[in-house]
């Protein structure tokens, strides 16, 4: 009886090292079908500023807000990429009061950190990239 559990003992480990080894070599053979291919990378950077304006009943806020971002697409294939980026935005309400009137200036900065899918759309030569992910 002795022999047989540790016979059966030694099977399943042998088996677990036969999992272990297939999940091993699959990984090596994507990987290296991942190296062959050819990367293409993108360096992007975004500037962009607006004028916001807020209305609820008697509150009434204007400001700006401004943007400066730099991202880093991987292109997938073609038409797919995956864009991780950095971006310093500031938002600054009750900018154009005066300091006559009383109101605090709200002036705000803060960090994205965004993650961003791509679908990169090419037409002659004309390109048109969607973005979607959280920021």
């Amino acid at each position: 009886m002795l022999c047989k559990v540790s016979c059966y003992k030694t099977l399943y480990q042998k088996k677990k090292i036969m999992k272990h080894l297939i999940a091993l070599l699959t990984l090596l053979v994507v990987t290296d079908n991942l190296a062959a291919q050819e990367k293409k990378w993108e360096h992007q950077l975004f500037l962009s500023a607006g004028l916001s304006f807020h209305h609820k009943g008697d509150h009434r806020s204007n400001g700006f807000t401004d943007k400066i971002a730099y991202g880093l697409s991987y292109h997938l294939n073609e038409r797919w990429s995956l864009m991780p980026g950095i971006a310093v935005c500031e938002v600054a309400e009750h900018a154009f009061r005066n300091a006559h009137e009383g109101a605090d200036d709200d002036h705000l900065v803060f960090l994205n950190l965004p993650i961003i899918m791509q679908l990169n759309v090419e037409r002659d030569n004309d390109r048109c990239t969607l973005g979607l992910g959280p920021k």
